[in-house]
Formats: C-alpha cells, structure tokens, sequence
C-alpha cells in the first residue's frame, strides 16, 4: 500500500509540473535535458509575411544525430492547396524514413565488423521555400530540397502556381501563349549561362590547355541543360517585382560544386509570349511604353547599428555572441532570451530566410541588434565566378535595406571559405571566429554550454539560430559568461577600430 501511495505521489507530482511547464517538462523528466540521449521530432507552425500564408515545419533528429531531417513547407487558406503541400512534404520525408533506415542499417554493420565509430554514414534532409508571388487570386512557391548521405549531396529546385480560389496548380505551360516559350528560354539562358562561364575561366589559375577544356567541357553542359525541352524549364518562378527566374539543378548545366544555377530575365523581355492573364496581374506594358524605372539611390556611409561605444573593449572584457544561417523559426525565442538578459548580438543572415521573415529582421534592428551578411543562399563562394559572388553579396544588401534601411557592414562567408578571388568581391571587413562550439553537429547540452562558455577576452562565438537545442542553451551561457566577468557587445563594439575591406578578423 505504501508503495502504492508513493507512485501515485509521483504521478501527480509530473501532472502538475507538465500542467504548468507543458509537456516539454514531462519529456524532460524521462530523459533528463541531454539532447543524445533521445531523438527530436518537433512541429511547429509560424506566420509569414503573407496574409494567409504560415510556414509549417517538421524537425527530426534520429540515430544519435546521424538523421537529420528539417523540412518547411507553407499553410494557406485553401484546404486543396494545403493538401498538395502537405503530400510533397510527405513524399520528401518518406524518401528521408527509408533512407535513413538503410544508411543506420549500414552504420551499424559498419560498427559491427570494425568496431570503430564513423561520422561519414549520415542521412541529411532539408526542404525549405519561399513565396515568389502573392495575391489574392494567385500564389507562387519555388521549393528547394537538398539530400545528402555523406557525399556533396543532391539538390532540387522547383516551382508550384495555384489558383487561390480553386485550389488548382497551374501548370508552367498555361503562363505562355503556346510552346514557343521554350526555344527563347533556351537562347536566353544559354547565352547568359555562357557568358558567366567565360567570365570564370579568365579568373583560373592553370594552362592555356587545361583552361580551354574547361570551356570546351562547360560549353557541353550548357548547351545540353539548355535544350527547349519541357524537362529542362520545369522551374520557372515569376515573382512580385516583375521577374522571370529559370532554376537549373545542379549538374544540369555545370559540375556539382556550382549547385543550383538561375538565369534572370524582366517579364517585359518575354511579354510578347506571355498569356494575356499573366500579363495583366503583372501590369505588363507594351516594351515601347516601358520607361526605366528611378533607381532608389544605394546608401553611401554605412548606419552604426553597434552600442556607439558605450563599452571600452579596452578596459571591459568583452565578448560578442554571433548567430549565422537565420532568421529561421527559432530566432523569435532567441531575441526574447536576449531582450531578458539585456545581451546585444550580432546576426549574419541569409538573404533567402529574410525574404520570407522580414518582421524578424525588422525586430533585429529594433531591439539594438547588429545585422551581417551571410550570403543569400549560402553557397561557397570559392566556387563561383565574380560576378555570382557580387550577387550573393549585393542581393542580400539590398533586400536587407529595403526591409530596415541598413546595409550590413560586414561579410561572413558560408563555412568562413574564401580564397583570392573572393577576397577581390568582398567590399566590407570579413568577420569569422575565435570559438567554434560546433553546434551544427548537435552536441549534448551540458557539452555544448562549455564550448561556448570558455573563451578568451575580445572572442567572437560562433552559433547558429538555426537550432533549437543553440537557442535553448543560450540562457546558460549567458549566465556563465557573465559569472566570468564577461560583457557582450557586438562585434562593431568589440572591434570598434577602423576595419579594412577586404581583411579578415577572428577576434578583438
């Protein structure tokens, strides 16, 4: 009977900690707050900047990290819209469960025969999207999916239209008059593909030979991924500002480390193919009564978005928390940790995640927030021509200051990569690191605090908004650095001096 009693002493004990903590405080008491020891499944939904549009997201962490699945997709206000969404998601993590099964099938013969632990078997899944247009009759979604299990992985961009008001997609064909689209497409994007080819090959280091099979093999590639094939211009997106993009996935008109590859194009350069629909949700004019549009005037002093000084680096020790990759469904959770500690920061975003979370950035700012640029999409800039790392750059400026009039003044290169010819684009400081926790590998909590919460004075740490276990540990470090004397200040405050194009900083 005593035992009994105990029990149910216990019961009612977890009730009322999950009645007042929610059912978060109940996994906790089963499997403690180490992140290892259990595997994540989590579902959350968040607005977007679209009326009637939420973003959806589906989170997995399996295997002891060696799955790792992140997958969003958007929740409109039709319910035939939603389902179609909802069944390419499915399908996405359908192909993510039985992969997963057959690479930890895998592993685990792997660990069987030779006893030693390897990191190169993983199954990693992400599908993310943005809204290319919007209205009330129309929506636009370009999705992009990348698959991998340890190699340089897979990736796929591609473009869903639907009808609002039915629910129907809209097939690509339907935008054009008839199939002529497609042998313009081809000249167009042949000829843009080509000419950035050509710019790249001046820039290679190698023989006269060695540079002239490069173009001979690239010319090949282009013109086969150009083909007016159906198959070939299955990813068009026309977004709200007038512009036609052709996605190419990678490999289709280059090697591999190129990844997904886009062609531009004014909707005015093919309003002639268009159909008459299209043509009057996007206002198109006839090409001889277009009249160049002003051009706003770019800022010429970059705004001090920093503390302006009020800690002296000096006599203060400093130190300056940096989140990359954001904003994402996380960074909410993180400003308001950061408003409760009073703890500045600095956030190097991607310009594809503020596009579709401008309110976030917007908030940024506001709460005395310092904003990076981290390229628009992430790729490694040693891969690209020039004028590809201008874009990257410049496309993420100029979004961020049409959302908060700010053009960051600083760069961090997707996985801190550069070489020479980057360092040629980059017309700002480049800001990486002096503590890498690498949190991107999902580590215990408890060990995660303590790479974070050892620097040395004038450190920048290296995080990740991206994550919720990051964000959720963040509280402590902030508890545990400050117990250590620290101060945080961003990382205009922590370096404060003058600071060269172009020269890279990793600390005070």
């Amino acid at each position: 009977m005593k035992k009994i009693l105990m029990l149910l002493a216990l019961i009612l004990t977890l009730l009322l900690v999950t009645s007042a903590l929610g059912w978060g405080a109940f996994n906790y008491f089963l499997v403690g707050d180490n992140p290892s020891l259990k595997d994540i499944d989590v579902t959350t939904t968040e607005t977007s900047k679209y009326d009637n549009i939420n973003v959806k997201t589906i989170e997995r962490r399996e295997n002891d990290n060696r799955s790792l699945l992140n997958v969003a997709y958007p929740v409109t206000e039709n319910s035939k819209i939603n389902q179609a969404l909802e069944e390419l998601s499915l399908d996405f993590i359908a192909s993510f469960t039985e992969t997963a099964l057959s690479q930890e099938q895998a592993y685990q013969e792997y660990l069987t025969e030779t006893g030693l632990v390897s990191n190169t078997i993983v199954t990693d899944y992400t599908q993310h999207f943005d809204v290319s247009f919007a209205n009330e009759k129309y929506v636009s979604f370009v999705f992009y999916q990348y698959q991998s299990t340890g190699g340089t992985g897979l990736d796929n961009t591609f473009a869903m239209i639907f009808n609002r008001q039915t629910g129907a997609e809209i097939p690509i064909k339907d935008l054009f008059t008839d199939s002529s689209y497609l042998e313009r497409l081809s000249k167009i994007s042949r000829e843009v593909l080509i000419a950035r080819m050509l710019e790249k090959a001046e820039t290679l280091d190698g023989s006269k030979q060695a540079i002239a099979e490069y173009i001979k093999n690239n010319k090949e590639s282009i013109t086969e991924g150009t083909k007016p094939l159906a198959e070939n211009f299955n990813s068009l997106v026309i977004s709200d500002d007038g512009i036609l993009t052709i996605y190419f996935d990678k490999y289709q008109v280059a090697a591999g480390s190129e990844g997904i590859l886009s062609v531009e194009i004014p909707l005015e350069q093919v309003a002639d193919m268009l159909a008459p629909e299209v043509k009057e949700v996007f206002s198109i004019p006839k090409p001889k009564e277009k009249k160049p549009a002003p051009v706003a005037p770019r800022p010429q002093t970059i705004p001090d978005v920093s503390s302006a000084g009020q800690v002296n680096c000096d006599e203060t020790k400093c130190v300056a928390l940096t989140f990359d990759d954001g904003p994402s469904v996380y960074t909410g959770t993180l400003l308001n940790t950061l408003k409760e500690y009073n703890v500045p920061a600095t956030f190097f975003v991607l310009g594809r995640s503020a596009k579709i979370q401008p309110d976030t950035i917007s908030r940024i700012v506001a709460e005395g927030h310092e904003l990076g640029n981290h390229t628009w999409d992430h790729k490694d800039l040693r891969t690209l021509g020039g004028s590809a790392i201008d874009a990257q750059l410049h496309q993420t400026d100029e979004l961020l200051y049409s959302i908060v009039g700010i053009k960051p003044r600083y760069l961090r290169p997707p996985y801190g990569a550069f070489n020479d010819e980057v360092l040629k684009h980059v017309d700002r400081p480049i800001i990486l690191w002096s503590v890498d926790p690498e949190d991107w590998k999902l580590p215990p909590h408890a060990e995660l605090v303590r790479r974070m919460t050892s620097p040395q004075s004038g450190a920048i740490i290296l995080a990740h908004d991206i994550h919720g276990p990051t964000v959720a540990a963040i509280p402590e470090v902030i508890t545990e650095l400050r117990k250590q004397g620290f101060t945080f200040v961003t990382v205009g405050d922590l370096l404060r001096k003058p600071l060269n194009a172009g020269q890279v900083y990793r600390h005070r």
